[in-house]
């Protein structure tokens, strides 16, 4: 019985890493879309990095 438990377990574990690599996936795909956009790419300032990467890891744990 305990067996069965830690199958199902693991099977979630292995489906949340999933999320968690499709969505590191998509933030590499919006990244790449900003910097082609924008030329000057060291001119970007931080705050808006941040928010990118914010509004990213927010996507993320929707998914999950």
């Amino acid at each position: 019985h305990r067996r069965v438990e830690y199958d199902c377990c693991r099977r979630q574990t292995s489906h949340a890493r999933q999320l968690v690599l499709r969505g590191t996936h998509w933030i590499m795909i919006m990244m790449m879309m900003i910097i082609e956009k924008d030329d000057d790419v060291v001119g970007m300032t931080q705050k808006h990095k941040l928010r990118i990467m914010s509004i990213s890891f927010q996507l993320i744990c929707l998914n999950i």
